[in-house]
């Protein structure tokens, strides 16, 4: 008699078709742009002064808007494909965490309308935490390809 619990699990095991494997001479699907505004150890302000908001604050408040930076340069990208550079932006954060003026400090991107969109997305889409002071925060995306 055969045992129907192993024939049952031979059943489930995916094919060589349903493995992915490819045939030889097939093209390799296209893969999505991964694009990276944060490093190994997560991101880190260039300068907050004064000290009043600590990096995971800053992260914290920041973290709604990377998904709009991120769609600012990867529409870019469809137009410029070698587009990479840094944008340094400069923003002022009240202490009761309101957000003030808000302008780009330096770029190497030198792409006016990803500029304005990453100054768009931080005045539209952040929130922050009160803090003991106000603070001037300057931020560094890099915009690079993987």
């Amino acid at each position: 008699m055969v045992d129907r619990r192993r024939r049952s699990r031979r059943h489930l095991r995916p094919t060589r078709a349903r493995r992915g494997r490819r045939r030889a001479g097939a093209a390799r699907p296209a893969r999505s742009q991964r694009i990276d505004l944060v490093g190994p150890h997560g991101p880190k302000p260039l300068s907050v002064k004064p000290k009043a908001r600590g990096p995971n604050n800053i992260n914290s408040g920041l973290f709604s808007a990377k998904p709009r930076v991120e769609y600012c340069y990867a529409r870019a990208l469809a137009d410029a494909p070698a587009l990479a550079g840094k944008v340094v932006v400069e923003f002022a954060v009240s202490a009761a965490g309101e957000l003030g003026a808000v302008s780009i400090a330096s770029s190497t991107l030198r792409h006016p309308e990803v500029e304005r969109c990453i100054v768009d997305a931080i005045e539209r889409h952040t929130s922050w935490s009160s803090a003991d002071a106000d603070a001037v925060i300057r931020w560094q995306f890099d915009f690079t390809r993987r």
